[in-house]
């Protein structure tokens, strides 16, 4: 009661604004399904502080954070969105006191024109470098010069102590961590951003606080709400205190049933663990989450002891700095650093991906797997499928609508979430390559078949896809199941969706036009050309080549099935044998 009644000024503010469109930002946001007269709290408490769009204009996404802290007041922003309606903003800007710059940052973030949007930073204000910055660790590829933005950040704001805002001051300590700043460095952030809580007798929601910190007061640490928990909520309260720490870390080693708390020695390692959020979810993936935990701890839990801490906000890891002699991290990727152990959830729903350089396009076998494509396993190929992988099916709940596909024989094109961090490795980004294959298949007689991602509402794609269907008659949206589009398909084109992977794993030739620890089972294209000619080689000339020796290679090396008692990954064995 009291975390809501304090909460209402901000929530005024953003009302008073009329900038909060409601409906545009359960749209953008698929997973929040708060009532109507709710979801303006749900910004200010959760949508704000964990970088959720807003929805609406870029308008609408630039002001609407100043607004629910206060630096910018409510008259101000109605206002600003008048001048902006008139074409007026640039000059209102200037005679105003804000920053036209920022406006043109977020436009150019937002049209995913990011060296663009990091030249405008430079004009900004430390507040919005600070926000859009942060926004970028998970959704985007680091900006250029990213570690450039956050060392002059520290110049210009005294090491993040002019920050008035607890959150803002949080989102600073993630910039740091990423950034490769010192641990010692992110422990004294973690006490000031503790003490304020204590001050505040405040604690974050899991929803809200993401990143390195103390996700909530020691002592007002999460409490297990279904078998299996414990163990989670236990490496939670230890790890609550390490990241305040600059030395003197607790570890934790399995002895017997339970988990004991010992000090930590050269030889630990250290364990992000996954977000608070997604651990108490219940989805397919969330569930693939917290098997993948309980599969680690206790592989290795009673012969190596982990230094738990809470997860990093960022995507790569490649300078970051930590305590122990080696890191364990979700969905992550660090280049060519061999200390750290990366791990998501696979392709196929119940399935984990291990690799020491990271996921997708950032994993070892994106670059190096080309020559395992022929292996010889002396394992017959339906047999392994029969065997070691069941019935596989999407990571994502499925829905089958009513469109009718076209004939066998079309070209399917899935669509991804365009800001997702995978979009690094994309060499043509999925709206591009399905505009390239609507012209070729034009021009070849095919239809083309396209489906939006389950989790993707994003403005961004309903234009560009609105207006490729407009241009190209060939094109069929549709929301059928995966399987059901794969089973008729000729090819598959798609950057490094894991639909790629699913129609390799049916005998589908398939095309990438990104970075995959699946890409080297396929045609491999960069631009334009190369896709034309992919596209001609398995349509109208050559037979694909077969995938198998590649995949069993992935199953045997990268990949834990969840379902099999003996799983076992050889990535990971290799990770622990090297301790």
């Amino acid at each position: 009661m009291w975390s809501a009644i304090s909460q209402l000024p901000a929530v005024m503010r953003v009302w008073r604004s009329g900038l909060f469109d409601g409906a545009a930002y359960i749209s953008e946001n698929p997973s929040i399904t708060n009532p109507r007269f709710t979801r303006t709290y749900h910004w200010v408490k959760h949508g704000y502080l964990a970088g959720y769009n807003p929805g609406g204009h870029v308008l609408q996404q630039w002001l609407l954070p100043k607004v629910t802290t206060g630096d910018l007041p409510p008259a101000l922003a109605k206002k600003t969105k008048f001048h902006h309606d008139n074409n007026n903003l640039e000059t209102f800007c200037r005679d105003s006191g804000l920053v036209f710059a920022e406006y043109e940052a977020l436009s150019h973030y937002l049209a995913m024109d990011f060296e663009a949007a990091s030249a405008k930073m430079e004009e900004s204000g430390p507040l919005f470098a600070l926000r859009l910055l942060h926004k970028s660790l998970r959704a985007v590829p680091n900006f250029p010069g990213f570690r450039d933005h956050v060392n002059a950040l520290k110049t210009r704001t005294e090491n993040g102590k002019s920050f008035a805002h607890s959150e803002d001051l949080i989102r600073y300590r993630d910039l740091a961590f990423t950034a490769g700043h010192p641990w010692a460095e992110i422990a004294r952030i973690n006490q000031r951003i503790k003490a304020r809580l204590d001050r505040r007798k405040a604690t974050l929601s899991p929803l809200a606080a993401g990143g390195l910190l103390p996700l909530r007061l020691e002592d007002r640490a999460p409490k297990a709400r279904q078998p299996g928990d414990e163990t989670y909520v236990q490496f939670q309260h230890v790890s609550a205190r390490n990241a305040c720490r600059e030395s003197g870390f607790t570890a934790l080693i399995k002895q017997g049933d339970s988990w004991q708390e010992v000090p930590a020695t050269e030889r630990s390692v250290t364990l992000l663990l996954p977000d608070m959020g997604l651990w108490f979810q219940t989805a397919s993936a969330p569930k693939t989450i917290r098997a993948g935990l309980d599969y680690i701890l206790s592989r290795w839990g009673e012969t190596v002891s982990f230094i738990p801490l809470p997860p990093s906000q960022g995507r790569n890891l490649t300078h970051a700095d930590w305590p122990g002699a080696r890191l364990i991290s979700y969905h992550t990727f660090a280049g060519p650093r061999d200390d750290i152990l990366h791990w998501k959830e696979g392709s196929l729903r119940g399935h984990l991906f291990f690799d020491r350089q990271g996921y997708s396009g950032g994993s070892s076998i994106a670059a190096d797997g080309f020559g395992l494509l022929n292996g010889q396993s002396g394992e017959n190929w339906p047999d392994f499928v029969a065997n070691h992988l069941g019935q596989t099916t999407t990571k994502y709940e499925q829905i089958q609508d009513d469109s009718r596909l076209p004939d066998k024989g079309y070209i399917f094109v899935p669509l991804q979430v365009p800001f997702d961090s995978a979009s690094i490795w994309h060499d043509l980004s999925p709206l591009t390559a399905l505009e390239i294959v609507c012209e070729f298949a034009a021009k070849s007689g095919h239809s083309v078949v396209t489906k939006r991602h389950p989790h993707d509402r994003s403005e961004h794609t309903q234009k560009g896809l609105s207006k490729i269907a407009l241009k190209y008659k060939n094109l069929h949206v549709t929301q059928n199941r995966i399987d059901s589009i794969i089973e008729q398909a000729a090819v598959v084109v798609t950057a490094n969706s894991a639909v790629g992977f699913e129609a390799l794993l049916a005998g589908k030739a398939v095309i990438t036009t990104g970075r995959s620890d699946y890409r080297p089972g396929t045609i491999y294209c960069q631009n334009t050309e190369a896709l034309k000619r992919g596209l001609n080689q398995i349509l109208k000339t050559e037979t694909p080549r077969p995938s198998e020796g590649f995949l069993l290679y992935f199953f045997t090396h990268h990949d834990v099935n969840l379902t099999s008692i003996s799983a076992k990954s050889t990535a990971a064995e290799a990770f622990f044998d090297a301790i």
